[in-house]
């Protein structure tokens, strides 16, 4: 999984991911626009969305105090990414909110180790935060819609 920030290409380590469906009122609407149009205003709805998320996981990300492995304290909390994709023949945006390569051990921590308990913050993240996000990705949409910018 790579992710494209300012032409840079960012390996991401495995990521949390999350399919928006429903609002069949919005979905209908954004149908009518043009491939362009929908990709821009689904986008941008996404992103906002998949902020929220990545927020929390980040706020939630299990820190040490003095950094470890050559990576600063904090490091972990830092490497939460998100990537919107957009796929027009299913009408899905994917948002991935994962983590840079260089934070592998996120996944250890989240999902714990035969000798380390799991401390997870991704699906806690994810579950906290899965009302706000669908809220606000309508209200964005039904925004735009009704305000005619799309």
């Amino acid at each position: 999984m790579a992710m494209r920030r300012t032409g840079a290409v960012i390996p991401m380590a495995k990521n949390t991911g999350m399919d928006l469906y429903g609002a069949d009122d919005l979905i209908l609407a954004i149908k009518r626009l043009g491939d362009d149009v929908q990709g821009v205003h689904l986008r941008t709805a996404t992103e906002a969305g998949a902020k929220i998320v990545s927020t929390a996981a980040s706020t939630l990300a299990p820190r040490s105090e003095f950094g470890s492995r050559g990576n600063p304290a904090g490091h972990l909390s830092k490497s939460i990414r998100t990537q919107v994709k957009w796929t027009s023949t299913q009408d899905v945006a994917r948002v991935d909110v994962g983590m840079l390569k260089s934070a592998w051990y996120g996944q250890l921590q989240e999902r714990g180790t035969a000798f380390h308990p799991a401390q997870a913050f991704m699906r806690p993240a994810l579950a906290a935060t899965t009302h706000n996000v669908v809220a606000l990705v309508s209200k964005i949409l039904r925004a735009r819609i009704l305000q005619g910018k799309v």
